[in-house]
């Protein structure tokens, strides 16, 4: 053996070069994996499965017990007696509303709309 290594054989997919017509398995590092037809007229990353999995959408509202419209959507604890002004979302207890508009940037914890304002409401049930 001379003092020269053997290089293994770089695969052209990963220097950027076009694939061939030979069929690889391989993808650049830099690209998205390929598309692929989940249902018929649908594209997805992942090929057709028999599973179904769930959908996972971010949360927006803290989670209050389900049996509780009518508590305040920040605390869990008082009852909702407050509107916001932008939005109109009755959500918040006032001294949560309180709270909430002194934060910079404050949102709508429902539909994450600016807060101008929160308005005390007064009910005679």
């Amino acid at each position: 053996m001379s003092g020269s290594a053997e290089l293994p054989q770089q695969d052209p997919l990963a220097l950027g070069a076009h694939p061939s017509s030979s069929s690889s398995s391989s993808t650049p590092c830099n690209s998205e994996p390929p598309l692929y037809a989940s249902r018929p007229g649908t594209l997805g990353r992942f090929p057709d499965t028999s599973r179904s999995f769930p959908i996972i959408l971010p949360k927006l509202v803290p989670s209050c017990p389900a049996s509780s419209r009518e508590e305040c959507t920040i605390c869990c604890e008082n009852l909702v007696d407050t509107v916001i002004y932008t939005c109109g979302h009755m959500c918040l207890c006032y001294p949560c509303g309180i709270k909430l508009k002194s934060m910079s940037r404050a949102c709508c914890p429902i539909c994450r709309r600016s807060i101008r304002d929160i308005i005390k409401t007064y009910s005679c049930l």
